[in-house]
Formats: structure tokens, sequence, C-alpha cells
């Protein structure tokens, strides 16, 4: 696959995101069970700072906070799109003082000091990124990385039969 194959400039994700906006959310039905392991495997339980790099439409956000991270953990996420981010912002408003979320122009530069946090999370980003921004999101991911803490990860594959392939394309 070539490197530009599947990439959405910076441009082209935040129009698409902006237009999709809450529609996102009806992607449950593949999105919901790859979380689920997500969440199972994250040991969001002893984490007490977490960035999620392409927050959506903080759904993600809104579960670890209500029901899986400690009442200290403090949550920051950053998303391309404004439309995503102001329902990121909804979802969270439950939790003024633990989560913030902010927009980014697609820079892979996370706002955070070195090994800053204890998760790191992205989900269904990575595919639509080039190989040099994937590279420079693992170098980021490391440097913010406390040295105990995990890169938690989901992401679309090539699809194993006719509806998955379709699904990931």
């Amino acid at each position: 696959m070539a490197d530009t194959d599947n990439v959405l400039t910076p441009a082209a994700a935040q129009a698409y995101y902006d237009r999709f906006g809450k529609k996102q959310d009806s992607q449950g039905f593949y999105e919901d069970p790859a979380l689920d392991e997500l969440i199972a495997h994250g040991d969001f339980a002893n984490a007490r700072s977490v960035f999620e790099f392409g927050c959506g439409t903080g759904k993600l956000a809104q579960r670890l906070l209500a029901g899986h991270l400690p009442a200290e953990a403090r949550y920051l996420g950053c998303d391309i799109s404004p439309v995503m981010l102001d329902l990121t912002r909804q979802r969270l408003a439950a939790y003024p003082r633990r989560a913030q979320a902010a927009l980014t122009d697609g820079t892979i530069e996370f706002p955070l000091k070195d090994q800053s946090v204890d998760r790191v999370v992205c989900c269904y980003v990575l595919d639509l990124l080039s190989q040099k921004d994937i590279h420079c999101f693992f170098t980021e991911a490391r440097r913010v990385l406390k040295p105990d803490g995990l890169l938690c990860l989901a992401s679309l594959g090539k699809g194993s039969n006719r509806r998955s392939r379709l699904v990931a394309s």
C-alpha cells in the first residue's frame, strides 16, 4: 500500500468530520466491541492521566470518566474537527475539573510534557494517517508516556469478509 492510500489531509479530515458530526456514534456496531476490549485491557483503574488523540464525539472519554477511571484522574482529548470537539465538550460538561478537550490543527505534536501521562489513547485515527504521521504519532506517544504507561489503540484493519471490507473502505 502506498503511503498516500486512504490518507486524508488535515483539511479533508476536518471537513469530513465536521459534516459527519453526531453520525459518528452510529458506528458503534463495529467500534464498540473493539472499545470494550481496549477498556478491558487498558488498566484504566490505575491511570491518573489520559490523553486521547482524536477524541471524536467524546463517547469513549465519557465512558472512561463515568466508570473506569479513578475519581482523581484527568483526561485531555484533542480533535481536528470543531464540530466533534463541541460534541466532546458537551459530553464532558459533567466533569469540568477532570476533563478538557482541545482543537488541533492536524500537527502531530501532543500538548504535553515528557513522561506526563499514564495512557495515550487513539481510536480509528491511525488508519487515516500517512506512514510519516503514524511514525510521528508513535514518537510523541513514547515521549509523553510515563515509563509504566500504556498506549491503547483501536483501528480498522483491511477486513476479513465482504461486510468488514466494506466498512473498512
